[in-house]
C-alpha cells in the first residue's frame, strides 16, 4: 500500500465515523413544522442529547466515562487496522 492509498483508507475511516455519528444524530432529531403543520426542513435535537454532546465535547478523553472511552478506542482500532497493513506492506 502506498502512502496515497493509506491516506485514502484513513479518509474512508474518518468519513465512516462521521457519517455514523450524523445518522445517529438525525435519528434522534425531530422535524420542525410551521403553523400549518408542514415540515420546514429543519430539525431539533432533544435537550438530553444536546447536554450529552456538550459534555463530551469539553471533556478530555481521560475523563470520559469508561463506556465512552471504549467507543472511541473501538474507532481508533479501525484506524490501527489500516495503519498496521500499511506498515507491514500489505493490502486491504
Amino acid at each position: 500500500m502506498t502512502r496515497a492509498e493509506l491516506r485514502e483508507e484513513l479518509a474512508k475511516c474518518i468519513h465512516q465515523a462521521w457519517s455514523s455519528w450524523l445518522k445517529y444524530l438525525i435519528s434522534q432529531s425531530s422535524d420542525i413544522a410551521d403553523h400549518t403543520g408542514q415540515a420546514t426542513g429543519e430539525a431539533v435535537l432533544p435537550e438530553w442529547l444536546m447536554h450529552e454532546c456538550g459534555y463530551k465535547m469539553i471533556t478530555p478523553f481521560d475523563e470520559l466515562a469508561d463506556r465512552d472511552q471504549e467507543r472511541n478506542l473501538k474507532e481508533a482500532d479501525k484506524f490501527l487496522k489500516v495503519i498496521d497493513k500499511f506498515m507491514n506492506g500489505g493490502s486491504l
